[in-house]
């Protein structure tokens, strides 16, 4: 695991409650940032910073400009 990866998990544990949403639904979550203009090719959202690989698996996360 590489020095991303781990910043990226534990991003992961500090900001959200810890529950993930199902498969699918992180899945979608994902196909909807990637086709958005505020993507960056970091892979972070413009708005919000997040990783959105890792902030689309949580529960409690939203999309800053309210797309899921």
């Amino acid at each position: 695991m590489g020095l991303l990866d781990t910043v990226k998990e534990l991003a992961g544990k500090i900001f959200t409650n810890g529950i993930k949403v199902e498969p699918e639904i992180a899945r979608k979550r994902l196909r909807i940032c990637k086709s958005c203009k505020f993507l960056l090719r970091t892979g972070n959202c413009k708005k919000c910073l997040c990783f959105v690989d890792e902030k689309t698996k949580y529960k409690d996360q939203r999309c800053p400009v309210g797309k899921w």
